[in-house]
C-alpha cells in the first residue's frame, strides 16, 4: 500500500512540474509572436527608407549634373572611397587569418609551447601504455605471464590503472606534442613579422580611406553651397541614411543567436529581453523536451527496456536455431561419410564441439570439417569463394576418401587441392567421376626430378623457372604420380 501511495505522490509532483513548464512555454510563445511582428514592421520601414533614399539620390544626381566640374570630382572621390573600403576588407581578412596562428602574435608563444613539450617529454607523458590495457588484463582469468588473476589481484590492477591516462587523453597529448613540434621546432619569427607588416598595411589603408572620405565630403559641401536644390536633396538623403542605419540595427536583432540565453537556466531569463527568433525557438524546443521528459520518461523507459530485452532474446534464439540447423545438417553428412564411426557434432558456438569426446583422429577431424563446410556452402548462393586445401585426403582412411572426393566438387565452384602421391588412391578418381570435365591437372616439381626433368619434349603446356617446372597436363599428372608411387 505504501508503494502505491508513493507512486501517486510522484505522479502529482510530475503534473505540477509539467504545469509550470507549460506556463513558461506560453510566455515564450507570446514573445515569439511579438518578435515576428516587430521584425515585419522594421522590414517594412526599411523598404520604405530605401525607396526614399534612392529617390533623393536621383534628385541629388540630377541637380549635380548641371555642375559638370563638381560632378566629376565627386564621382572620382566616391570611386576612391569604394576602392579604399574594398582594400581594407581584403587586408583585414589577411590580418584575421594570420592572427589565428598564435606564433604570429608573438614568438614568445612558440617558446612557451616548446617548454611545455619538453616538460611532457621529461615527465614521460603520455606513457607507452594506456589505461585500457590494464582494464583488459583485469577482465581476464590469467595475466599475460600465465598467472591466475584472483579478485584481490584484479582489484590491485584496476587501482593501478587509475594512475594511467585513458586512450583519448593518450591520443590528445601525442597530437598536441606533434603540433608543437611542427610549429615551434625551431622557433620561427617569420609569422610574427608577416603579421606586423599586414597590420601596418591595414593602418595605412584606414588612413587612406579617411583621407578619401574627407576629400569627398569637401567636394559634396562645395556642391551643396553652389546650388540650394543640391543642398536640400543631399541633406534629406543624409538624414534618411542615418535613420536607415538605426532601422537596420534594430532589424538585425531578430536574426542570429542570442548568446546571453542559457538553455540550462531558462527560468532565470525574461522572454521580453530576447529578440533573436532562432534563440526563442531553441528555448521553446528545450521546454518541450523538459515537458516530454517529465510526462513520458517512465513510460518510454519501460518500453525501451522491454524492446531491448525482446531484441536480445530474438537475437539469442535466432542464433541458436541457426547453429542447431547447421549442426543437424552437418551430422547427416558425417553419417554418410563415416557410417561406422560413432562421431557427431554436439554444439557449434565459437568452434565445433564433438559429442562425448574432446576430439577425433586426424581423418575424423578432417571429415567433420568437410561436412561442416559443405553444409555452410550449401546454405548460401551469394558468395562464391575458392576452397583451398593442402593434403585434403592424406589423414583420411582409404575407404572414406571416395566419399570425401564425391562431396568436394559440390562444396564450391572452385576447389584447389595440393596433393601428394599417397593421396591419389580413391580420392582423385572419385573427384574425377563426380566432376567430370572442368578439372585442371597441374604438376609442380624440382628440376632434379630424374627422367621427368629430361623427358618434357612432348609436353606443350609448361612453365619453367630457375629450379623447377609447372606442367599443365592430365596424362603427365597421372604418370608422374604412378612413377612416384613405384619409387
Amino acid at each position: 500500500m505504501e508503494y502505491w501511495v508513493e507512486k501517486i505522490r510522484d505522479r502529482a509532483s510530475e503534473q505540477r512540474g509539467a504545469s509550470l513548464w507549460h506556463n513558461i512555454r506560453e510566455q515564450w510563445e507570446k514573445r515569439k509572436g511579438e518578435a515576428q511582428n516587430e521584425k515585419r514592421k522594421f522590414h517594412t520601414k526599411l523598404v520604405e527608407l530605401n525607396r526614399q533614399i534612392e529617390e533623393l539620390d536621383n534628385q541629388y544626381r540630377n541637380s549635380l549634373s548641371k555642375w559638370e566640374q563638381e560632378e566629376e570630382r565627386i564621382n572620382k572621390a566616391e570611386y576612391a572611397v569604394k576602392n579604399s573600403e574594398s582594400k581594407i576588407e581584403s587586408v583585414a581578412k589577411d590580418v584575421l587569418q594570420s592572427s589565428r596562428d598564435v606564433h604570429a602574435l608573438s614568438d614568445k608563444f612558440a617558446k612557451i609551447n616548446l617548454d611545455l613539450k619538453l616538460a611532457l617529454d621529461k615527465a614521460k607523458l603520455p606513457e607507452s601504455v594506456a589505461r585500457e590495457f590494464f582494464d583488459e588484463i583485469a577482465d581476464g582469468e590469467f595475466c599475460i605471464c600465465d598467472r591466475e588473476i584472483t579478485d584481490e589481484i584484479r582489484e590491485v590492477i584496476r587501482e593501478s590503472a587509475k594512475t594511467h591516462l585513458d586512450s583519448d587523453e593518450f591520443a590528445f597529448l601525442n597530437a598536441m606534442k606533434s603540433a608543437i613540434s611542427d610549429k615551434s621546432e625551431p622557433i620561427d619569427s617569420r609569422p610574427a613579422n608577416m603579421l606586423s607588416k599586414e597590420l601596418l598595411n591595414l593602418q595605412d589603408s584606414v588612413e587612406e580611406l579617411n583621407r578619401n572620405r574627407k576629400r569627398l565630403e569637401g567636394f559634396q559641401y562645395a556642391a551643396t553651397e553652389s546650388d540650394p536644390k543640391i543642398k536640400e536633396a543631399f541633406e534629406k538623403k543624409t538624414r534618411l541614411e542615418v535613420q536607415r542605419e538605426s532601422v537596420i540595427k534594430n532589424f538585425n536583432r531578430f536574426d542570429g543567436e542570442d548568446t546571453r540565453v542559457d538553455l540550462e537556466r531558462i527560468t532565470k531569463c525574461n522572454p521580453n529581453d530576447v529578440y533573436a527568433i532562432d534563440t526563442i525557438d531553441s528555448v521553446i524546443e528545450e521546454i518541450d523536451r523538459k515537458i516530454d521528459e517529465i510526462t513520458n520518461l517512465r513510460e518510454i523507459g519501460s518500453k525501451k527496456e522491454l524492446l531491448e530485452k525482446t531484441i536480445d532474446l530474438a537475437r539469442t534464439n535466432s542464433r541458436q536455431l541457426i547453429f542447431d540447423e547447421i549442426r543437424d545438417e552437418a551430422n547427416k553428412r558425417i553419417k554418410k561419410l563415416m557410417p561406422h564411426n560413432n562421431i557427431e557434432i554436439e554444439t557449434i558456438d565459437n568452434g565445433i564441439v564433438l559429442s562425448g569426446q574432446s576430439g577425433g583422429s586426424g581423418g575424423e577431424t578432417l571429415s567433420v570439417g568437410y561436412a561442416y563446410l559443405s553444409t555452410l556452402f550449401d546454405r548460401t548462393d551469394q558468395h562464391n569463394l575458392p576452397f583451398v586445401v593442402d593434403s585434403p585426403a592424406n589423414p583420411i582412411d582409404f575407404d572414406i576418401r571416395a566419399s570425401i572426393g564425391k562431396i568436394i566438387p559440390k562444396l564450391t565452384g572452385q576447389f584447389i587441392a595440393f596433393v601428394i602421391s599417397p593421396e591419389k588412391g580413391n580420392f582423385i578418381d572419385s573427384i574425377r567421376e563426380t566432376k567430370g570435365d572442368g578439372i585442371r591437372y597441374m604438376t609442380l616439381f624440382n628440376k632434379n626430378g630424374g627422367r621427368f626433368s629430361s623427358n618434357l619434349s612432348g609436353v606443350s603446356t609448361r612453365v619453367e623457372s630457375k629450379d623447377g617446372y609447372l606442367i599443365v597436363d592430365e596424362q603427365f599428372f597421372n604418370e608422374f604420380q604412378e612413377k612416384q608411387e613405384e619409387a
